[in-house]
């Protein structure tokens, strides 16, 4: 019942909202509400959104869009070879498209590259664009403070705290890093990093957005939604 009015008007939406140069999304706020530009992360999010959006085509037997999304969506992942930077060894943040036809480049390491690009299908978990990230989260970010923990990306300000580091450690991101090591078949990494968010969280269960990064005690909202799902 909801295939003609929320189905069809938002892929089509997803398989249009692209730049006719980069044949990629335009530019949209990161899902962290700071940076506008073409992320790796939301190209991902597009790419299984019209995956999934093709599948329910074919079961409600509209072929037309089956084959429109299912082609945008192979156009998406051809295209998205863009997003790995060759020089650092890292999917990238994104990039902006300038007035010259020129991309501009934002190679900062983010987590959610990895876990956009390794949830939504964009790589593989064994792929070198895959293990290439998750090496320099390990290196960069990964357990960097006194409590332990992965920020959102390098060089990360907000909540900043002193003495200063890469970033705060996020529960979510920490989490996002246990899903990889299920998915990479290292399930003792997984529950190390399961059960720091629960030592992380207050003593009615409630996690907060993030933690202080030298006393571990919760920062920022607290019950964070996002935390919890």
């Amino acid at each position: 019942s909801l295939y003609n009015t929320f189905v069809q008007p938002a892929a089509n939406f997803l398989a249009t909202f692209l730049d006719d140069e980069t044949k990629l999304p335009h530019a949209s706020y990161d899902l962290w509400e700071e940076k506008f530009l073409t992320s790796t992360y939301t190209t991902a999010l597009v790419y299984q959104a019209l995956l999934v959006s093709a599948e329910l085509a074919e079961r409600f037997e509209y072929p037309d869009d089956a084959v429109r999304w299912q082609t945008t969506a192979n156009m998406l992942l051809k295209g998205s070879s863009v997003f790995f930077d060759e020089d650092r060894g890292l999917l990238r943040k994104g990039f902006i498209l300038q007035d010259n036809g020129s991309l501009t480049f934002d190679n900062t390491l983010d987590i959610s590259s990895l876990y956009g690009s390794m949830m939504f299908g964009l790589a593989k978990i064994n792929s070198p664009e895959i293990q290439q990230t998750v090496t320099q989260i390990e290196n960069i970010l990964l357990d960097r403070t006194p409590s332990g923990g992965v920020p959102r990306y390098e060089y990360d300000h907000y909540f900043a705290s002193d003495p200063p580091f890469l970033g705060n450690p996020w529960l979510i991101t920490t989490l996002w890093m246990a899903q990889y090591y299920v998915l990479a078949g290292k399930p003792e990494k997984a529950r190390y990093y399961i059960n720091w968010v629960m030592k992380h969280s207050l003593p009615s269960g409630v996690f907060s957005e993030q933690v202080n990064p030298s006393t571990g005690q919760p920062l920022s909202v607290t019950p964070l939604v996002w935390s919890h799902a």
